[in-house]
């Protein structure tokens, strides 16, 4: 009987030797984690990691030992916007020669950073002076700002926000040169920005025109996040044009050769009145092309452009273990495995705000030697079979031992 207990225990043993080894090999590529010295840390995915995994990140694991897994929550480092909508009353509306003037007075002195403002017509282009006051006898210059809207056939572009250093006056004025158009409406904000970390990527640029259209592809070194571009714009007279940008999701090789299949991430205006810094839902890709149309206007000259993506950290919870001091392990590049689900998700607040950061070593890559041995073994079926003969026999001797032995019927009874 011992002897049997011993046998099952190998087979036991053996079976979750299999499993356990089975943790990380599933795996494409590894990176050891370096100096984990406390419960909680960052790490911040490198650039290169985003060409091995799934698009959406679910491969990524981490393994204590090559066989307990390790919590994490990834985090994205978005760029968080606020505003304030400001109460006010506008007080009179008064006209010069040339000008149209309008009062505001804010219901209780608050600091405001931008005004946005509505006409009562479709096209219009002007610059207005905003200006602010405590005493209505004495009037600062906030800001001098060109405004413009047009609707078309061809074209639907307004640009009616001013933005300015924060001021905190009681009243505000704003004039606009004209004495046509009327004011229909306007909005007080102070609005707030929280720049998330970007990284910057290399990038190759390729310009052409044709039909009419600016076609810009842009290259990466390999596939990022990509959320941020920035144009250089280097001519100096006043555009607005139709702006598409697209990313590259996949490549279809054909007997053609390569069928290049992009996606649309962007639809918009370019125009000069407006920074040349085009933000967008994070993607990952290794390659942009951007179309710009001319229409019947000169192309514009863009001799750069920066492309940048958001931060992504995973906020790892380590195992707390004062006897021992056990390897971690970063692994990714499985195309089967799914999404993983961890309990920190629902608790996020309970993370620590600040981690210390970890490095990872150097890349380990599968080798196809550990392909064909874990292939050559589990797609071996002769040798399953083999296997599950002997065990059955096995299990068949040990049972006719059993029913041998004298009085055993009885004491199962």
């Amino acid at each position: 009987m011992n002897k049997l207990k011993t046998n099952l225990l190998i087979l036991f043993s053996f079976t979750a030797l299999q499993h356990t080894w089975s943790q990380t090999k599933n795996f494409d590529y590894s990176r050891p984690i370096l100096n984990v010295t406390d419960e909680w840390h960052s790490i911040e995915l490198p650039n290169t990691i985003f060409d091995k995994t799934q698009p959406n990140l679910r491969d990524i694991r981490i393994y204590e030992d090559d066989s307990i897994e390790v919590p994490y929550l990834l985090k994205v480092s978005h760029t968080v916007k606020k505003q304030n909508k400001v109460a006010f009353e506008q007080m009179n509306f008064v006209q010069d020669a040339k000008n149209s003037f309008y009062t505001f007075k804010l219901d209780k002195k608050t600091a405001v950073n931008t005004i946005n403002i509505e006409f009562n017509t479709a096209n219009y282009d002007f610059k207005v002076l905003f200006q602010g006051s405590n005493d209505q006898k004495k009037w600062f210059d906030i800001t001098t700002s060109r405004i413009l809207s047009i609707q078309n056939a061809h074209i639907h572009y307004k640009y009616n926000t001013l933005t300015f250093t924060t001021a905190d006056y009681a009243f505000y004025r704003l004039r606009v040169p004209s004495k046509k158009i009327k004011l229909l409406q306007a909005y007080l904000y102070q609005k707030s920005i929280q720049k998330g970390a970007l990284n910057q990527y290399k990038n190759t640029l390729k310009n052409k025109t044709k039909d009419k259209q600016t076609i810009l592809d842009i290259a990466l070194e390999h596939k990022v996040p990509v959320s941020q571009i920035a144009l250089t714009v280097s001519s100096d007279f006043d555009y607005y044009r139709p702006i598409n940008i697209q990313y590259l999701e996949d490549s279809i090789k054909s007997p053609k050769g390569w069928i290049r299949n992009y996606e649309t991430c962007y639809r918009g205006t370019l125009s000069s009145l407006e920074k040349d810094t085009i933000s967008f839902p994070s993607i990952i890709t290794n390659a942009l092309k951007i179309v710009i149309d001319n229409q019947d206007n000169q192309a514009l000259t863009i001799p750069k452009i920066t492309t940048l993506g958001n931060v992504h950290k995973l906020l790892t919870r380590f195992t707390k273990n004062n006897s021992k001091s056990p390897d971690y392990t970063l692994v990714y590049g499985n195309k089967k495995i799914g999404k993983p689900h961890y309990d920190i998700s629902y608790f996020s607040q309970a993370i620590p705000k600040e981690l210390k950061p970890l490095s990872l070593g150097e890349i380990h890559e599968k080798s196809k030697q550990d392909d064909m041995v874990k292939t050559s073994f589990l797609s071996n079926k002769n040798l399953i079979w083999i296997l599950l003969v002997l065990l059955v026999l096995l299990l068949g001797k040990y049972t006719l031992k059993m029913l041998k032995k004298p009085n055993y019927l009885d004491e199962v009874d």
